[in-house]
């Protein structure tokens, strides 16, 4: 007879505010360096300090923009681990009713009052 599983120990609902947070912030980010961008295509500068300016402003904006990528991955893999996590415990749950179904009456009985 198959045994009884354990739920996986995983909170799914924090993963997905976890990522809905991230996405948020990746947003933000997103919009700072929309903000970067503007920037430098408002100022004009001319000769060796503009090209100065424009390369750091070039490089910030493409680090911010990095920056918010990742967050939106890491928001994606939150909200996979949480889907997983979701579907196994529903697994664990169809399998434990299964094995519960087939126990004797008595059995079941003691089973779910120790658990």
């Amino acid at each position: 007879m198959a045994d009884l599983e354990p739920l996986l120990p995983y909170d799914s609902s924090a993963l997905r505010t976890l990522s809905s947070d991230l996405q948020q912030d990746a947003q933000a980010l997103g919009n700072a360096a929309s903000a970067v961008g503007a920037a430098w295509s408002s100022m004009v500068f001319e000769g060796p300090a503009g090209s100065n300016v424009q390369g750091e402003l070039t490089a910030t904006g493409k680090g911010i923009t990095s920056a918010a990528q990742q967050l939106q991955s890491a928001a994606a893999a939150l909200q996979s681990a949480a889907s997983w996590v979701d579907d196994e415990n529903a697994r664990i749950e169809r399998h434990n009713q299964q094995v519960l179904a087939q126990m004797p009456a008595m059995e079941r009985k003691l089973v779910l009052e120790n658990s």
